[in-house]
């Protein structure tokens, strides 16, 4: 089955006068690929045969329309995280990241770190690789509170942020600090919604009159922030808290796991809509977790909390997680030491072990983490959060720990390799490479998810993702005087390379759960 989309491209430039398509011009090769970054060369496409317009399927791409946000963040990494793992420094420079939430490295920025040692270790590969650190005040997961009063874990976060501070190189400080992480999760937090709101107050206020140029944020829920109504209160009780006491707050912040991009956007109005209802305005929303959701026990299979659940609770975080069980210092993934990661790459039907299908089948569906579902449906997220205001964005997690860790939640493999969304967020950059935003009208949600943005040089590159199981055909007329072929760069099943290749014009088949990018020059 083929979905028919037609896309009625009109494209608004400052420069007039050519009245066809320059098709005898050749378009410059792309540029060459980082080593690490496998590509093939694609098939050439034939141009699919125009399609008739569908009702409330065509897109218009107008002229400028703001800036294309960089939320390339990760978390963890880039250095090697557990026996036999590899070092990311070169695969999170080659895609654009820069800043690294400083998150659930067992013992690293953990308050119970109590001489630093571990912290100073991270902290010198951080800044080797020139990376800038976005500061997690709190502790790892299963860590929870260790100590048991405000004033101590103000003081202890306090000490952290100066530590961490004095230790940083001066070009790339720290910027912001967030309060805790999860507490809503008894693994990170067993005290009690007013018990966290008191805590940030407290730390919020001493924290601003050391650190006063450094931004304070939180309170970095999980899903059943936006998710459930126990969620949503919590968020509202503590805007209002933080107002009525006075206390700092320069950014909101958030997690979401769903495979539905959707959810993305519902969830940045939900908090855009609680902050502006409780006094401050537009805040700066930072997602300082996300990625595709497993099916877990008590929870839906689209990763959202289990109905009339708690959401919060240890084990039913309200995001489809379960207990992660990833391997992470404590029972491991059953794997012992094996070695080597999912078949070659992961794709549409990536294979693992059969003993490790076994054990994952009846929670989880591994294939929206290893599999061509993966980059097609984090790109469509991606793509979500751009489009609906989000500030800042952080990938969970850069690393897998172990071999066959049960929840796949890292952008790469233990040795290096990297998943789909790996190779999907080579496109990523490629976007924020082109940072003039091209407005693009038509329809919010799917089959298409689609951004579109400019470089300094006048290149245009629209990055598409099926976020479907069905082909999608689009109908595209070239931009008037851009020079074919245009470049394309594609990410299909089974998503274990990016092939780099022309077509003939702007037309073309998505295939199922595929991500595209296009890109030509000229037409101004």
């Amino acid at each position: 089955m083929l979905i028919h989309v037609s896309i009625g491209w009109m494209l608004i430039f400052a420069a007039a006068g050519c009245s066809q398509p320059v098709a005898s011009r050749t378009a410059p090769p792309p540029p060459p690929a980082p080593e690490s970054m496998k590509t093939v060369e694609a098939p050439a496409e034939v141009a699919a045969a125009p399609a008739a317009p569908t009702t409330g399927n065509s897109f218009v791409v107008g002229g400028p329309a703001g800036t294309i946000t960089n939320l390339l963040g990760i978390n963890q990494g880039p250095a090697p995280v557990g026996r036999g793992t590899a070092d990311l420094t070169t695969l999170y420079q080659e895609r654009g990241i820069t800043t690294i939430r400083t998150h659930d490295y067992k013992g690293a920025f953990d308050l119970t770190d109590d001489n630093f040692k571990a912290t100073d270790s991270v902290l010198a590969h951080i800044g080797a690789g020139g990376f800038s650190p976005y500061l997690r005040l709190g502790n790892s997961y299963g860590a929870g509170a260790t100590m048991a009063s405000k004033e101590e874990l103000s003081k202890g976060m306090l000490d952290m942020l100066t530590h961490v501070q004095a230790g940083t190189d001066k070009a790339r400080p720290v910027q912001y600090v967030e309060l805790w992480n999860e507490p809503d999760n008894k693994e990170f937090w067993t005290q009690g919604e007013d018990a966290y709101i008191a805590m940030y107050i407290e730390a919020a206020k001493a924290i601003r009159a050391k650190h006063p140029k450094v931004k304070i944020g939180g309170p970095a829920l999980t899903p059943a922030g936006a998710l459930t109504d126990r969620g949503r209160g919590f968020v509202e009780r503590f805007l209002a808290a933080v107002k009525a006491a006075g206390a700092p707050l320069d950014f909101i912040t958030w997690h979401m796991y769903s495979n539905d991009p959707a959810v993305y956007a519902a969830a940045a109005k939900t908090y855009r809509d609680a902050s502006e209802k409780a006094g401050f305005g537009d805040l700066e929303q930072h997602v300082t977790e996300w990625n595709t959701a497993f099916k877990a026990e008590g929870g839906t299979p689209d990763g959202g909390p289990r109905p009339g659940g708690k959401g919060g609770e240890a084990g039913k975080r309200g995001d489809g997680q379960g207990k992660r069980g990833d391997g992470e210092g404590r029972r491991g993934d059953g794997q012992g030491k094996r070695g080597g990661g999912p078949g070659a790459g992961g794709g549409a039907d990536a294979e693992l072990p059969a003993d490790v299908a076994a054990r994952l089948a009846d929670k989880h569906d591994t294939q929206v983490r290893i599999g061509a579902r993966a980059s097609a449906l984090t790109t469509a997220e991606w793509i979500a959060m751009q489009v609906s205001g989000v500030d800042q964005a952080y990938f969970y997690r850069g690393p897998d720990p172990a071999p066959y860790p049960s929840s796949f939640y890292g952008m790469f493999y233990n040795d290096g390799r990297p998943k789909p969304a790996g190779l999907a967020a080579l496109l990523w950059k490629r976007m924020v490479d082109h940072p003039t935003r091209i407005s693009l009208s038509g329809p919010a949600t799917g089959p298409i998810w689609a951004l579109a943005g400019r470089s300094p040089s006048g290149e245009t590159t629209v990055l598409l993702a099926n976020a479907t199981a069905e082909p999608v055909v689009w109908d595209m007329p070239c931009p008037v005087g851009s020079v074919l072929p245009v470049q394309t760069t594609r990410l299909r099943a089974p998503a274990e390379a990016l092939e780099v290749g022309t077509q003939p014009d702007c037309s073309g088949t998505l295939d199922a759960w595929e991500v595209r990018s296009l890109s030509w020059i000229g037409g101004a």
